[in-house]
């Protein structure tokens, strides 16, 4: 049975899956959550761009990458894997 669900946002890319899936693996920082679902909020300093007939727009939205990390947690502390 489910019993809540972790989350993390950004793990340095130099992590591997099997270090992700290990809950003993430090440095990534996992948020606890009991919610089914959720709204995030990301930031990234690149503007997005637009190319039209009158030349570049610049509107007000950013681009960029980000890595969104969910593993469930069951009633026994085990860990699904993300």
């Amino acid at each position: 049975m489910i019993d809540h669900y972790q989350y993390a946002i950004d793990i340095p890319p130099e992590y591997t899956f099997d270090e992700i899936n290990d809950p003993e693996t430090p440095g990534i920082a996992w948020t606890d959550t009991t919610a089914f679902r959720a709204r995030f909020l990301f930031t990234t300093p690149y503007q997005d761009t637009i190319v039209s007939a009158g030349g570049i727009v610049l509107p007000d939205r950013y681009r960029g990458d980000h890595a969104f990390y969910v593993r469930a947690v069951d009633n026994e502390e085990g860990f699904s894997d993300v």
